[in-house]
């Protein structure tokens, strides 16, 4: 996988925003670092709506089976740790 176009967010959840590139070829764009307690995970982009006056954000990739979600986690925390983007 490639990193590139990371920008740091620093938020309270949101660490980062980042373009993926995995080896197939296929690009996620706007690919999120997420962080919760002693957690980091990297997240899909979302269509924005809104609910009851809240901004919400609704899936547009995911990876139902929990085994493979973790696979594509660990290997996109490596390819950030790779870029020097996390430690």
């Amino acid at each position: 996988m490639k990193i590139s176009n990371y920008k740091a967010i620093n938020g309270a959840t949101l660490l980062a925003v980042f373009d993926l590139e995995l080896p197939s070829g296929m690009v996620i764009y706007g690919a999120l670092l997420m962080r919760k307690g002693d957690s980091r995970w990297v997240g899909f982009p979302g269509i924005p709506y809104e609910q009851g006056g809240q901004k919400k954000y609704r899936a547009v990739l995911d990876i139902p089976n929990r085994e493979t979600k973790n696979e594509f986690n660990a290997a996109a925390l490596a390819a950030l740790r790779e870029s020097g983007h996390i430690a």
